[in-house]
């Protein structure tokens, strides 16, 4: 099953405000897979705690041929037992734009890709996006840094609480 949460093929839908959380696909992308020639549109969604297995992107799959575009998304906890990315799988001649998302706390069980793989000729382009803090590596295969991001082992801290200071307070739950 592609797509434990959502499956497009072949569309370019708008989709806005969805929490898309705590799905299970048995071949490719756990939250959403983005089959041929999709160009979605995804703004303020959240794919968190999703998996898929043994398939690959465990939050989000993108299929040859695709060209979705992502804004202030959360892509966080997903889970992969294999390298093909925990987070967000690229493959064939996709290319995913993100731009301010969090790609964090993503588990590609083996080898590299625990944030953002792209393999083949697919290609991941951010900006102002922050990948941290996945298992496995950040970012694997071919990428476009558009300016303003953070990619980094470990998240920065960010004024959640809005006390106009970054610090251990802002992380707590």
């Amino acid at each position: 099953i592609y797509g434990g949460g959502v499956y497009l093929q072949e569309s370019s839908p708008s989709i806005s405000g969805c929490q898309i959380n705590d799905n299970y696909s048995s071949d490719c992308g756990g939250g959403i897979s983005i089959g041929y020639q999709s160009s979605p549109i995804i703004t303020n969604c959240q794919f968190n705690d999703n998996e898929c297995n043994p398939g690959g992107g465990g939050g989000v799959w993108i299929m040859y041929t695709s060209t979705p575009s992502f804004e202030n998304c959360e892509i966080k906890g997903n889970y992969v037992p294999a390298d093909q990315g925990g987070g967000v799988y690229l493959t064939g001649s996709s290319t995913g734009t993100f731009t301010s998302c969090l790609i964090t706390e993503n588990i590609a069980l083996q080898g590299s890709g625990g944030g953002i793989i792209a393999n083949s000729s697919a290609n991941a382009q951010l900006l102002d996006t922050t990948v941290c803090a996945n298992q496995s590596g950040q970012i694997s295969g071919s990428w476009t840094d558009l300016g303003g991001n953070t990619v980094a082992a470990e998240c920065p801290l960010i004024d959640t609480n809005g006390d106009g200071v970054s610090d251990v307070s802002d992380n707590c739950d």
